[in-house]
């Protein structure tokens, strides 16, 4: 979980920078993760802030229809 929210906190702002990246690759090693894993963990939260988007458009573009 903590690997998840460093990772969905980074992207928040549109992107990582280096400092952001580094610390989270630091905690990973720290937590025996293995590069891979984190970036398959980093693909799923882009999927999902993606997903959360998509979902926000959707219920804007419902309510500037019903009104």
């Amino acid at each position: 979980i903590v690997l998840q929210e460093l990772l969905r906190l980074s992207h928040l702002d549109g992107s990582i920078s280096r400092p952001e990246k580094d610390t989270i690759l630091k905690v990973a090693e720290k937590m025996h993760i293995p590069l891979s894993v984190v970036q398959e963990v980093d693909a799923w939260v882009l999927d999902g802030l993606r997903w959360v988007m998509r979902g926000e458009e959707l219920l804007e573009s419902a309510s500037t229809q019903v009104g």
